[in-house]
């Protein structure tokens, strides 16, 4: 499935043609946008209001004050735009789960299945998360990557930031926030793209994200005509996520703080201040593992788990 529209967003000009894709996405993508104002209006201005009422208010001081000292400790990842003349096209993969050894064999076989024009030296791909929680298949997988394509680009998903207790060594993070910490300069040794990136007129820009359950803004389903369905914050708490992650208080999953907190950290990465050709014209192509609007999920009536939205993106976004 490919989401596309023409949509603002604060963080790029109002003109710009943005195309957002995100970790539903495992196709070739093309630089298109499409007519604006195809969004249905399912109930995006309550996230939108949502959003802001939670960053503004006063209660969430101690959380907004942890947010910046984080921020400035991460400061030092700022990565400048990235230019890539030679790119001629553009891959997504999401959610590789490279833990499965047939899934290793697929990525490793990837390039002798390659059927295009387009050599893989002309070709940039990029990974919206979920790869593995363990470093080790993690630089694996970007080894492998960058043996096949000629730039790679990367944002971490829920599972990247889960503890590793189980393999051999571990990954030796206290929390979630070292782990962050470990995978961002695991992708500077292993040169893989996580600030903005120029492809002819297009700009690639990853963005982290995590999400929240305010994110479901949309009426919930009867449970008496639905028997059956757990509630959003069970399936929610009930989730790996919860258990397997560490933030540090007062951050938690429990509410909004670790989303807010993920998308503070792309004002931080994402160097912007130098980049002074953006134009009226150009075209932004974001990717993000969790998604930016509620619209882009089917409606609850026509998923398997409805309580899905609570767990699935980012207002902050």
């Amino acid at each position: 499935l490919l989401f596309a529209s023409a949509i603002g967003c604060p963080r790029f000009p109002a003109m710009a043609r943005h195309l957002l894709l995100f970790s539903t996405l495992a196709a070739v993508c093309k630089c298109f946008t499409s007519p604006s104002g195809i969004w249905s209006a399912r109930r995006h201005h309550t996230t939108t209001a949502s959003c802001s009422a939670q960053i503004n208010n006063e209660d969430d001081a101690p959380i907004n004050n942890h947010i910046s000292q984080l921020q400035s400790r991460f400061q030092k990842y700022r990565s400048p735009p990235f230019h890539a003349p030679n790119i001629e096209r553009v891959l997504l993969l999401s959610d590789l789960h490279c833990d499965y050894s047939e899934n290793r064999e697929w990525l490793s076989n990837l390039a002798a299945t390659d059927e295009h024009d387009v050599s893989s030296e002309q070709t940039m791909i990029l990974i919206a998360g979920d790869v593995s929680h363990d470093l080790q298949i993690l630089r694996w997988t970007f080894q492998t990557l960058k043996q096949t394509f000629a730039e790679v680009a990367f944002v971490p998903g829920n599972h990247e930031l889960w503890l590793d207790k189980s393999a051999a060594e571990g990954d030796k993070c206290a929390d979630s926030i070292d782990k962050m910490e470990r995978i961002i300069q695991l992708c500077l040794e292993e040169d893989i793209r996580i600030g903005p990136v120029k492809v002819g007129s297009l700009w690639i820009v990853p963005l982290l994200s995590w999400h929240h359950l305010s994110f479901d803004s949309e009426p919930p389903i009867c449970s008496e005509s639905w028997a059956g369905i757990p509630s959003a914050s069970r399936t929610v708490k009930l989730g790996a996520d919860y258990r397997k992650t560490v933030w540090p208080h007062p951050i938690t999953p429990l509410d909004d703080s670790v989303a807010q907190l993920m998308d503070s950290l792309n004002d931080v990465i994402l160097d912007f201040d130098n980049i002074d050709e953006w134009g009226e014209d150009a075209t932004i192509l974001t990717f993000s593992h969790f998604l930016p609007r509620v619209e882009l999920l089917p409606e609850k009536r026509y998923l398997s788990l409805p309580t899905l939205p609570a767990c699935s993106g980012s207002t902050f976004l």
